[in-house]
Order: structure tokens, then C-alpha cells, then sequence
């Protein structure tokens, strides 16, 4: 049986690789977009598919994860999609290809937190040790900003 402080480590190091590229997306979305040769104004109305298709994954990952009471192979496959994402934005030259690595990435990034999340408190037993553990991954975790 694994520890707590195994488990809490591993939870820890897990949301710091999602949010790092999560807070990416967040911060540079417009900027990635108008890289790709978009005005400014349209960069900053195509920002809004990533952002769209990310909520919709958040909500779905969601609900299938607790009606499966499995988070492991959600984060993994978020990581895939995310992974994919990331390197067709890198290596594509056409924009719209681009913006489809974008979205890619938006939508295998963004549900992983939250089920991370689902994941750190449903492991630790007890009020106190589930409040602690939660804090401990969130505050670390909150370091890949």
C-alpha cells in the first residue's frame, strides 16, 4: 500500500506538469494566435475555440471520471492529447493547422487539474489528512504558474 506522502508527491508533481502549459494557454492564447499571422482582433476572437473546446472536455472528463470512479487513465490520456497538441502547434506552418494543435492542447490540458484534484481528495482518508493533502498539492502545484 502506498503512502500518503507517495501518493501526495506523486498528485503534486503531476498538477505542476498541467499547469505550467495550462497557465501558457491562459496567458498567451492571443498571442500564440496572432504569431500564427491573425490580426489582432481576430487573434483575439479565435482565442475563444481553444477556451471553448477546453470547457467542454473539463465537463465531460468530469462526468465520466466520477461515473467510473477513475481519474488515472483521464490524466493520462489528457496527457496524450495535450502532448499531441503542444507538437503539432510547434511544427505546423499552416495557421490553421496551428490553431487546431491549439486547441488540441487546450483540450487535453485543461480537464486534467480538476480531476487531479478529484483525484488528491478522494485518495487521503480523513477530514484532516484530506485537507492537508489537498493543500499541499494545490499549494505546490500553484508554483507552475
Amino acid at each position: 500500500m502506498r503512502s500518503l506522502h507517495t501518493q501526495v508527491a506523486f498528485l503534486t508533481f503531476a498538477w505542476v506538469s498541467f499547469t505550467v502549459p495550462g497557465y501558457a494557454i491562459a496567458f498567451f492564447t492571443p498571442t500564440i494566435i496572432n504569431e500564427l499571422g491573425f490580426s489582432v482582433a481576430n487573434s483575439q476572437l479565435l482565442s475563444v475555440s481553444p477556451y471553448a473546446a477546453g470547457c467542454v472536455c473539463v465537463i465531460l472528463v468530469g462526468i465520466l471520471s466520477d461515473r467510473r470512479q477513475l481519474r488515472g487513465p483521464y490524466v493520462i490520456s489528457g496527457a496524450v492529447i495535450g502532448i499531441v497538441g503542444c507538437i503539432t502547434l510547434h511544427t505546423q506552418t499552416s495557421p490553421g493547422a496551428a490553431l487546431v494543435g491549439l486547441v488540441l492542447a487546450a483540450a487535453g490540458i485543461f480537464p486534467c487539474t480538476p480531476v487531479i484534484f478529484a483525484w488528491t481528495s478522494s485518495n487521503a482518508g480523513g477530514d484532516f489528512k484530506r485537507g492537508v493533502a489537498i493543500a499541499m498539492v494545490s499549494g505546490f502545484a500553484n508554483l507552475g504558474g
